[in-house]
């Protein structure tokens, strides 16, 4: 191949020539390496499509596992997912499984108890009134034979099953749960021979307000036999009652012998079942305090919303009462 150009100045015509053999190896070398880049360029796209391919997949693929145990009715779902969007999701969808699952369990548990509590109930079931009317005919004995102190001990018993029964019911009066104290501390009073003085101070607001029955007695017991009982001489209980900015506060204090770990209040039946009864019926936010100075006393401080209601659960006017000895 020529190719010619005449030169302006000296009006040479000057000739280039390439021969076709040379034309032809640089086309075949710029079409290899064409071809080589191109080749090189699919590999490239193909691992970046691969790779980002199971970026995306290997969630999708958990995520879709999970969803397939939860069909399947798994209860706990163990897959790991990473921080990628997709992965959130995920982890996300696994977290609220668990929590529903782990709900679920404590529903079937908290029905299981109920449920066993119910068959306590009825076979511990007895007819309230023949209950009445036996205390009713020993406190007539009592009072025929001039036996006071038996005849106050079972008035005061009979006062106690009477709100202790109530109807099945859980909720009562504020001043009904106070009188199932002053009637439980007479009995014991009878049976120490007065060793213990019971301090009331009760603001009269609240006594027609609402609460869950037998939360304060636990604490009174556990007072009297593990504060005043170990201790010489007399002793005394101070149960006071007041509502602040929305709340009712009962505070049970003793000069009894007090603890050295205030913990250990907390392990005993009666109180761990008033503590799960408070959290189950009013929420986890409310509950009790306890402080104890050893060789002082005890103080407990037990914290529930203030309830009101207009149906009273307290028994009609006048039921189960006595009337007296003929």
């Amino acid at each position: 191949m020529f190719t010619s150009r005449t030169d302006t100045v000296t009006g040479w015509k000057i000739v280039n020539g390439i021969a076709k053999s040379d034309l032809s190896r640089d086309s075949s070398y710029i079409g290899m390496v064409s071809l080589i880049a191109a080749a090189a360029l699919v590999v490239i796209c193909t691992f970046i499509s691969d790779f980002i391919s199971k970026k995306i997949n290997k969630p999708l693929r958990k995520l879709e596992i999970v969803i397939n145990q939860v069909k399947e009715g798994k209860r706990h779902i163990v897959e790991k997912f990473d921080n990628s969007e997709i992965g959130k999701i995920g982890g996300l969808l696994k977290e609220t499984v668990n929590n529903n699952l782990e709900l679920k369990e404590q529903l079937l548990s908290l029905q299981v108890k109920e449920r066993e509590a119910e068959l306590q109930l009825l076979q511990a079931q007895i007819n309230p009134h023949f209950l009445y009317n036996t205390l009713d005919s020993i406190y007539c004995m009592a009072m025929i034979d001039k036996e006071d102190r038996i005849a106050d001990m079972v008035s005061a018993l009979s006062d106690t099953f009477k709100i202790s029964l109530n109807n099945g019911k859980q909720v009562i009066h504020i001043q009904e749960e106070i009188k199932y104290i002053e009637k439980y501390m007479t009995i014991q009073n009878i049976r120490y021979e007065q060793r213990f003085d019971l301090i009331l101070e009760i603001e009269e607001d609240i006594e027609e307000l609402f609460m869950i029955k037998f939360i304060l007695q636990p604490f009174i017991e556990n007072s009297m036999y593990h504060g005043l009982e170990p201790k010489i001489g007399k002793g005394y209980i101070e149960l006071k009652g007041e509502q602040i900015e929305g709340d009712i506060y009962f505070t049970i204090s003793d000069n009894g012998v007090g603890m050295k770990d205030v913990e250990e209040i907390k392990k005993g039946f009666g109180v761990t079942n008033v503590i799960d009864r408070i959290h189950l019926f009013y929420g986890e936010e409310y509950g009790i305090q306890v402080e104890s100075e050893y060789g002082v006393g005890t103080k407990v401080e037990i914290r529930i919303p203030v309830m009101v209601g207009e149906n009273s659960p307290r028994s009609e006017e006048g039921k189960n009462e006595y009337t007296g000895c003929n």
